[in-house]
């Protein structure tokens, strides 16, 4: 029903972040590494506070008591959010650009 990463150091990208919510999962985050950004630019109420059990237990309980339909959405707008900006449509060509940057 929803994704949590509780990462407490630093986390590279983020992958299993862009994962979750491009199969529709509603997902939750600590505020540290990719996932700050991919969910600061989707929906920063999906953060946690902190690290502490005390945050992520917090906005768990929080999440789990909307109404199904509110989350459903959530899942959606996720995917959604993911197809916009992490496809390898949009995603290879600036890559490619980068390292073509990089190399000149």
């Amino acid at each position: 029903d929803l994704f949590i990463l509780p990462t407490v150091a630093l986390e590279g990208f983020g992958y299993v972040t862009i994962e979750a919510l491009s199969c529709g999962l509603p997902a939750l985050g600590t505020d540290i590494g990719g996932t700050k950004e991919i969910l600061n630019n989707f929906n920063p109420s999906l953060l946690f506070k902190g690290t502490a059990p005390e945050d992520i237990a917090s906005l768990i309980l929080q999440t789990g008591k909307k109404p199904q339909s509110e989350l459903e959405e959530i899942g959606r707008s996720g995917r959604e959010f993911v197809k916009k900006n992490y496809t390898w449509e949009i995603v290879g060509p600036k890559i490619e650009n980068a390292c073509k940057e990089v190399m000149s």
